[in-house]
């Protein structure tokens, strides 16, 4: 079959339901690393500035994998957005390109370290 540019946008757009399906399961305030600061010092806390870190993830053993890519594909099918045979594709898909050394994530994630302010 010869992929058009619609097929090209529809599986993005696929992509993206299964991206949204998953932060919609987990994310609780998507603004928190813009507030933490300010609400870590309001406890006390004197706060270092906002670090962010990024790793690759390669390998079928890898958090990115197990915990990231394959929970948010369960979470799509969860969503009923498609059916399963989609949700088999997008599966073998995974396994096929960590296989081949095709699997790549990359995951950023953001902390702050504080200690708690010195007694007045």
């Amino acid at each position: 079959m010869l992929l058009t540019h619609s097929h090209c946008v529809r599986a993005r757009s696929r992509g993206t339901f299964a991206s949204q399906a998953m932060l919609d399961s987990v994310v609780q305030d998507r603004f928190l690393m813009r507030k933490a600061r300010a609400l870590v010092e309001s406890n006390g806390f004197v706060a270092q500035p906002l670090r962010i870190e990024t790793q690759l993830d390669t390998s079928a053993a890898s958090y990115g994998y197990r915990h990231v890519l394959l929970r948010a594909i369960e979470e799509f099918a969860a969503s009923g957005i498609v059916g399963a045979p989609f949700i088999e594709a997008m599966k073998f898909e995974a396994k096929r390109r960590v296989r081949v050394g095709e699997f790549q994530m990359a995951l950023s994630y953001a902390y702050i370290e504080a200690t708690k302010a010195p007694s007045k």
